[in-house]
């Protein structure tokens, strides 16, 4: 377990680069809004960084509250956001939550955001792809968007893609379940 003025010296050198404030603070629960155009490379800086000061990483968990066992924190679905935040067990009846939003803002796309968006469900939908099964906004990380690589095609980067919104990033995931839920039957009488 870590005290919130521990996880904050821990994630402070990458944090403190970024667009962070408090949004909450309760008895129970504190959740720091994190604004950043890359959400996926700053979740992974700021999972390295916990990981650094020797925090035990446990399984990706969406319930609110998660179900820590023995880990000291988890990557998951948070309220407000449908984009896999980190939440970080302080003590055995709270929870410090960090929630990740996009600086940019809604849908009503032009051609360069269509792009981005339609790439971007491309990527998704080879995770999915790639692992089997539905996938989870915590599945749209590094690890998995670099071993799904040889599935896709796209014309856009990787790092715009990353700055997809809250929107745009919950109907990649949507999309990509759709898809590997009609196509996985094909695929398993096609091996």
């Amino acid at each position: 377990m870590a005290t919130l003025s521990e996880v904050l010296l821990a994630v402070n050198k990458v944090s403190e680069s970024l667009d962070t404030e408090v949004e909450s603070a309760r008895q129970k629960v504190t959740t720091i809004l994190v604004k950043v155009d890359d959400r996926v490379s700053a979740r992974a800086d700021m999972v390295q960084a916990l990981k650094d000061a020797k925090l035990k990483q446990g399984d990706n968990d969406d319930n609110n509250p998660p179900s820590f066992g023995s880990s000291d924190f988890v990557i998951g679905s948070v309220p407000g956001s449908t984009f896999a935040g980190i939440k970080i067990k302080e003590t055995n009846n709270s929870v410090i939550r960090f929630k990740f939003k996009g600086k940019r803002g809604g849908s009503g796309a032009g051609a360069a955001e269509t792009k981005k968006f339609e790439c971007g469900q491309a990527v998704y939908a080879a995770i999915a792809f790639m692992k089997g099964d539905k996938i989870t906004s915590a599945d749209f990380n590094e690890e998995n968007i670099k071993s799904a690589s040889s599935m896709y095609d796209i014309d856009d980067t990787i790092a715009n893609i990353k700055t997809l919104n809250d929107e745009w990033h919950e109907s990649c995931v949507k999309g990509a379940n759709e898809l590997w839920e009609k196509l996985k039957k094909d695929l398993i009488d096609f091996n």
